[in-house]
């Protein structure tokens, strides 16, 4: 299967359900909401205590059907019905139309504090760097790259020293090795910068450590392993870094 940006992957088959045309239209013109909480349930009923229909993962999109005071019921690809509770969505417009603000980027990333890292990984039940750094973007309006060797291809390139007195917070730090006369570069790892010298990524479990070396959460082999920095801000490009709204994909599927 093809992702939105473009990625080849493999999925287990019965996770994919099929629908048709007018299954496609009816899903377009419906109400959506996406889930904003790091991790929680849909139930069969509008009700906590009630049996649980699945669990959702921040990012999951769900049409709504009917709602309450406090729940929406939504329909599953396969037409499982659940109940959702209107505090942990958010409407869909709102997630894919956001500008990037660095702050906002900051605290989308902090929700995934401590989330242990697995490679393949772009949930927060697991997640690797640039399932990470792709998923913070993603829940701020803005379509990237899904592996860090691709990331560091798109956006503003603000320094190849690993220093921090250009740099803002939401910039991608990228590491791996520079090319030589013998070897070609090789980015494998992606981190977001947060201010004050730090950077959060996904590297055992997602952690905070800083490229200021009398830090105590400095790392030093990251200094020679340092490639390039990158701003996506103000960068959208229309193929490596895209706002949502304007992806091939997303534009079937939102109204």
């Amino acid at each position: 299967m093809q992702t939105p940006n473009k990625y080849i992957a493999w999925v287990d088959a019965p996770a994919v359900a099929r629908i048709d045309k007018n299954e496609l239209q009816d899903y377009k013109l419906s109400k959506k909401v996406i889930y904003n909480k790091q991790y929680g349930f849909s139930y069969s009923r509008p009700d906590v205590n009630s049996q649980t229909i699945s669990d959702l993962v921040i990012g999951c999109i769900l049409p709504v059907v009917s709602s309450n005071a406090d729940f929406y019921m939504v329909q599953y690809p396969d037409k499982r019905i659940a109940w959702v509770k209107k505090n942990e969505v958010t409407d869909i417009e709102e997630i894919f139309n956001k500008q990037i603000v660095e702050n906002e980027l900051i605290v989308t990333a902090k929700k995934f504090l401590g989330i242990p890292y697995l490679w393949g990984g772009t949930s927060s039940k697991a997640i690797d760097c640039s399932g990470f750094t792709s998923t913070i973007y993603y829940m701020n309006g803005t379509l990237l790259q899904r592996d860090a060797s691709q990331q560091t291809k798109y956006g503003k390139i603000i320094t190849t020293t690993y220093e921090y007195k250009d740099l803002l917070p939401g910039d991608l730090l990228f590491f791996g090795r520079k090319a030589s006369d013998s070897l070609p570069e090789r980015v494998w790892h992606v981190a977001m910068y947060i201010g004050d010298s730090e950077f959060i990524h996904a590297s055992g479990k997602v952690n905070i450590n800083s490229i200021d070396s009398t830090r105590n959460n400095f790392i030093p082999e990251y200094v020679e392993r340092f490639v390039r920095a990158v701003r996506v801000k103000g960068e959208a490009d229309g193929i490596g870094v895209q706002q949502i709204t304007k992806n091939d994909f997303y534009k079937e599927i939102i109204n």
